[in-house]
């Protein structure tokens, strides 16, 4: 008998030890991740068709730069509200949002102030409708600056908008006030565009957005900013000027197939660079290939995207893939970015 009861008492610690063992395993798979919680939450843009932007003003303001992961997106021109869609530059997880500026811009005597808006909505919703997440503001002053941006807030969804919530998913760090090599330009000494001394504020904000990750930067390496990349990325450019010469639009699509399919899926909307150009030439308009003395000596190479990215341009920055009228005056101009995926330079951007 008493070892019946011994038995029936160790039966009965199994299955209570099994059940506490489901009962934690069913709670851990239970946990959604920020990602799917989002996607569950109902009008919460960052899981539906996500659309970031960046809602930029600035007055009395030259050489600054706004920046998403170290790609600048924005730079120089005042603005009282410009619109910029940021999801081809941002992805689930950290995001670092910053304005630069080159230093020796700012004086007590020029009132100068960058306010850059980090919002979010639905693909189909007009830009008055998304949802600001968080406001970083530069003027040249560390304390004001920091001061008149967000500060370090942990984001949840109530339904309509974001707001403080100790159960968040969206982690706003302090913004942070750095001087240092942060502003990228054309350096005279150097005769490079490369960082140079400047003035930073960023933020880090970690996001759950249901964006596919980026597979090329899984497969690419460091881009060196010297002669060599100048000649590969070059090469490209002068496929691309001859297939818009000779019309020879099917091997003018395949140079931009990857990057064109990546921005159509994330921008919700088909995306077709070379029909572009296309039709640019079809409204009278024309490239011109640059001659070997100006690439020598007027285009040069810039590396940003923390090393990963890379583009041609002139030395104020200007793209070098321009449209000419029949007159002569560039009419439009479009951006082409590289980085060197399993040892080649492709346009991914």
């Amino acid at each position: 008998m008493l070892l019946q009861k011994k038995l029936i008492a160790l039966i009965i610690i199994i299955i209570s030890i099994g059940l506490s063992l489901e009962t934690i395993i069913a709670s851990h798979h239970s946990e959604a991740s920020p990602v799917d919680m989002v996607k569950n939450e109902e009008n919460n843009p960052l899981g539906h068709d996500p659309y970031a932007e960046v809602l930029i003003t600035a007055d009395e303001c030259s050489n600054y730069q706004v920046l998403i992961n170290d790609y600048p997106i924005y730079s120089d021109n005042n603005t009282s509200g410009t619109i910029i869609p940021i999801n081809p530059y941002i992805s689930n997880g950290t995001n670092t949002l910053a304005i630069a500026a080159k230093t020796g811009e700012y004086r007590e005597d020029k009132i100068c102030k960058v306010s850059v808006v980090l919002q979010v909505k639905s693909a189909s919703k007009k830009d008055s409708e998304a949802l600001e997440i968080t406001k970083l503001v530069f003027n040249g002053y560390p304390t004001e600056s920091i001061k008149e941006s967000s500060g370090m807030e942990l984001l949840g969804f109530n339904g309509t908008s974001f707001v403080k919530d100790k159960d968040g998913y969206i982690l706003v760090s302090r913004p942070r006030f750095q001087n240092g090599d942060y502003y990228y330009g054309y350096n005279s000494e150097t005769k490079k565009r490369e960082h140079m001394e400047g003035t930073r504020i960023s933020q880090n904000i970690r996001l759950p957005i249901d964006l596919r990750d980026w597979k090329w930067l899984h497969h690419a390496s460091k881009i060196e900013n010297n002669d060599e990349t100048k000649k590969e990325i070059m090469a490209i450019y002068e496929e691309i000027w001859t297939d818009i010469r000779r019309e020879d639009w099917d091997k003018l699509e395949k140079i931009f197939a990857a990057k064109d399919r990546k921005l159509s899926k994330v921008l919700y909307t088909k995306i077709n660079t070379a029909k572009d150009i296309k039709d640019e030439i079809a409204k009278g308009n024309y490239v011109k290939s640059l001659s070997a003395d100006t690439i020598k000596n007027d285009v040069f190479i810039s590396v940003y995207g923390e090393g990963y990215v890379a583009e041609a341009t002139f030395a104020n920055g200007d793209n070098i893939l321009q449209f000419n009228a029949p007159s002569g005056t560039t009419n439009n101009s479009y951006n082409v970015i590289f980085a060197k995926v399993d040892g080649e330079f492709k346009v991914v951007r």
